[in-house]
């Protein structure tokens, strides 16, 4: 798995101005594995749950591997809520074929 800051949002207002509260931040994230159920269903509810939208998000299911690639473009500005996130885990339940 792989997460990658591609940068900020541009905006029209400066970072000083009063009505700027947080600056929003970009990010991928790239992810390749054994394909099983619920993986998405983790992935995008773990950014939710943390306040960050889904701006794309592209997947491809390899059956003849057995594999999923994934790749999910998200945005969301810093804040104290989310302090560690990126050190979190995205909990996947087993789930049997």
């Amino acid at each position: 798995m792989t997460l990658v800051a591609t940068g900020s949002s541009t905006s029209t207002l400066t970072q000083t101005d009063p009505r700027v509260k947080d600056k929003a931040q970009k990010f991928v994230l790239t992810l390749s594995c054994v394909e099983r159920a619920g993986i998405v269903q983790a992935v995008t509810t773990f950014l939710f749950e943390r306040g960050f939208n889904i701006d794309e998000h592209q997947q491809f299911d390899d059956g003849l591997r057995e594999t999923l690639h994934l790749r999910t473009a998200f945005s969301g500005s810093p804040s104290s809520r989310r302090s560690g996130w990126r050190r979190s885990s995205i909990p996947l339940r087993t789930a049997s074929r």
